[in-house]
């Protein structure tokens, strides 16, 4: 009942301090296009990605969120659209009673300029989502006795973002984009109650780079990324440093300001199985170390898995004909 008690004080403290409202991802390096649409296409191939998150593993009630991604480029060039990007994303996001589906598509036009190396994208989104209120309250009053808990209500919207993103090859990245651009709300109405839940406008910044400092016969990297999130009311920053061992396993630190300390450790399994060529397995681990809320979890575990698949235009043989040989 503590724990029970302490996850529903958690929910109405969200909702009235109108805190943070999008699922906090560790490997936010691999989630960049659910907050970005302008990513989309980026990595010229077919990318998916599919991401889960546990958060406060043995809290009962505690946050679960799944996030699946995919993207590719195409040129349409009837229409003069050369090397464009198309994204598809599917969340579910889950929080003790209350659970949402999100599903949005993303497109990026991207071009080169010639003030500044690699190409640059502006991208929009636009997202359905869908809002459920369980009726599986545990509270003092029965909801029979006390009618304005609600239960057993769904509500949908049309949700839209906006995003800028840069990059030169895999080496450096940035972008920024804007989250429920057009701050929809989910209206929810019983026989006894009536409420709207808002979606705040939220924006990100996300950055990074990979470079070799080391002068070693095994190849050694350094991926740094720092991601920021900010709703106007509530901000995070995560700044990640990883260290790549022969372009196949990495493994470093993360931390996100005041709230935890990560682990992030992952393979690239085209480094030593030319078979399986653009497939990658991560994994993290967080520990909420800098509150006293670490008493009452195990922390915070998260799976990532991405693929990409670049499809190569088959080369066309061209035959010539020689008076040589009339």
């Amino acid at each position: 009942m503590k724990r029970i008690a302490i996850l529903l004080a958690v929910i109405l403290f969200a909702q009235l301090s109108v805190a943070q409202q999008d699922p906090q991802i560790t490997q936010n390096m691999f989630n960049r296009l659910k907050i970005n649409p302008a990513f989309a296409g980026s990595r010229g191939a077919i990318c998916g990605t599919l991401i889960n998150r546990q958060q406060w593993v043995g809290f009962e009630g505690s946050p679960s969120t799944t996030v699946f991604s995919v993207h590719s480029n195409f040129s349409v060039p009837t229409l003069r659209l050369q090397d464009n990007g198309v994204g598809l994303n599917v969340m579910y996001d889950e929080l003790g009673n209350v659970g949402e589906l999100d599903i949005n598509l993303a497109y990026a036009y991207r071009r080169a300029f010639n003030f500044a190396p690699g190409f640059f994208s502006l991208g929009l989104d636009v997202g359905y989502v869908q809002q459920t209120w369980k009726d599986n309250w545990v509270a003092n009053d029965h909801p029979d006795i006390d009618p304005s808990i609600p239960g057993g209500t769904s509500s949908s919207l049309i949700d839209l973002g906006l995003g800028l993103y840069w990059y030169n090859g895999d080496d450096y990245y940035a972008g920024f984009s804007v989250a429920h651009l057009n701050e929809p709300s989910f209206p929810h109405t019983g026989t006894t109650w009536n409420f709207d839940y808002p979606r705040y406008r939220t924006y990100y910044f996300h950055a990074g780079n990979k470079f070799r400092p080391f002068n070693t016969v095994t190849p050694l990297q350094l991926q740094h990324s720092v991601y920021f999130k900010y709703d106007v009311v509530e901000w995070t920053l995560d700044y990640n440093i990883n260290l790549l061992i022969n372009n196949f396993f990495w493994v470093g630190p993360s931390y996100r300001v005041d709230r935890s300390i990560s682990i992030l450790g992952g393979m690239d399994f085209g480094a030593v199985a030319p078979g399986w060529e653009g497939l990658k397995i991560g994994v993290a681990y967080d520990v909420s170390a800098l509150s006293n809320f670490n008493e009452y979890n195990s922390g915070s575990f998260e799976l990532m898995i991405n693929y990409c698949y670049k499809i190569t235009p088959p080369v066309k043989i061209r035959k010539y004909r020689t008076v040589k040989w009339l």
